[in-house]
């Protein structure tokens, strides 16, 4: 049989690129043909091109998009090489709903998921990303689709009414994004991991063993923000272990003047988590990675611990026992730098996996007798 998925591929960031290949690689080894659709509407394709600017950009962000050309255009030509030789896309690019009703009976089933699919800023409102260009709802499945927030407006109830109530299996990433479908069609919405922890950390190791990445101990710190506290913290762990602090780079300035520089493909991406003695990160899918890998990693939120960015990183850590591994502030006094008791984190993580593969098998038809 053929599926067919549509996701967020296209953009330069680690984790929607690496969940979209996650997905694939796990629904194609259930027996599958496998095709990423190759779309993005004019408001996502300006957010991911190197010089364009969609409606939500501020005039300074995109001043700084400008400036960053050169880096961008760098991490692009390496995210265009994996997806190449990494994931099977469309030959086609479509660029409308109208086009998109063209592929309707190419396919058994199709798929909408992971990452922020459902964001009504980020997709304005494109009932494409909820498979609306499928005529039989039975062949619509989501896959943790997430809306990227935990309240929505008025004018999105009437969106989300409208769209979820033509899916036939719905799954989510979020606790909060469960409650939205309950809330706007009445309908159950299974919590499922993200894409990239249906690999377990052995898989992602041999996957990315062949890059080449420093041998000797390091702190990897991976920010999407910046943050004084998360400054501290990693300078104090850089004195308390005399390792060298090596930084994910997001754009043209390093977190501080003693970080080194890094701009990996997505599969460095994943080989610099594998080898790090410590992780520092912000992000959902840096706190994913170092916990699948079973790295010792310490993850920063910013304010309450329920806003739509927060809620994810607390949910997934509280449901593995390791809400200890969440920080706010850096320590006054000496780092804890013991490593988490990962024989239970495991035991819990290939429960999840196996309910979440267990939530493909049966949208799908398979038998696995």
């Amino acid at each position: 049989m053929k599926i067919a998925c549509l996701t967020f591929h296209n953009s330069s960031n680690y984790g929607s690129v690496l969940q979209a290949f996650a997905l694939q690689k796990t629904i194609k080894e259930l027996g599958f043909d496998y095709t990423i659709i190759d779309y993005s509407n004019k408001e996502k394709y300006k957010f991911d091109s190197l010089l364009g600017r969609n409606t939500e950009m501020s005039r300074i962000a995109y001043i700084y998009k400008l400036l960053s050309f050169p880096y961008n255009y760098f991490k692009k030509r390496k995210f265009i090489n994996f997806s190449n030789e990494y994931l099977n896309i469309s030959k086609k690019r479509f660029k409308s709903l109208e086009e998109l009703k063209e592929i309707n009976n190419d396919y058994d089933y199709f798929i909408c998921g992971s990452d922020q699919i459902w964001n009504g800023t980020m997709i304005r409102f494109d009932s494409a990303y909820f498979l609306s260009f499928v005529d039989n709802t039975e062949k619509k499945i989501a896959y943790a689709a997430s809306f990227g927030k935990v309240d929505i407006s008025d004018q999105e109830f009437e969106f989300y009414k409208r769209e979820l109530n033509n899916i036939n299996k719905i799954s989510v990433r979020e606790t909060s994004a469960s409650v939205i479908v309950k809330k706007c069609s009445n309908k159950f919405a299974e919590v499922v991991l993200d894409p990239t922890l249906l690999l377990s950390g052995t898989e992602w190791k041999y996957i990315s063993r062949k890059e080449k990445v420093p041998k000797e101990p390091y702190i990897l710190t991976y920010c999407l923000s910046n943050n004084k506290e998360m400054q501290d913290f990693i300078k104090k762990l850089r004195l308390q272990t005399g390792y060298k602090v090596i930084g994910i780079s997001r754009g043209l300035v390093p977190m501080f003047r003693e970080c080194a520089f890094a701009v990996p493909s997505p599969l460095e991406f994943v080989q610099l988590f594998s080898n790090a003695s410590y992780v520092v990160t912000n992000s959902f899918h840096g706190t994913a990675f170092s916990t699948n890998l079973n790295k010792n990693f310490f993850t920063f939120i910013k304010g309450e611990r329920n806003t739509a960015t927060n809620s994810r990183i607390v949910d997934f850590l509280e449901n593995l026992g390791l809400a200890d591994r969440i920080y706010t502030k850096c320590p006054k006094e000496k780092i804890n730098i013991s490593q988490p008791n990962f024989e239970e984190v495991n035991k819990k993580l290939e429960a999840l996996r196996k309910k979440s593969i267990n939530f493909l098998t049966e949208s799908l038809d398979i038998n696995m007798e």
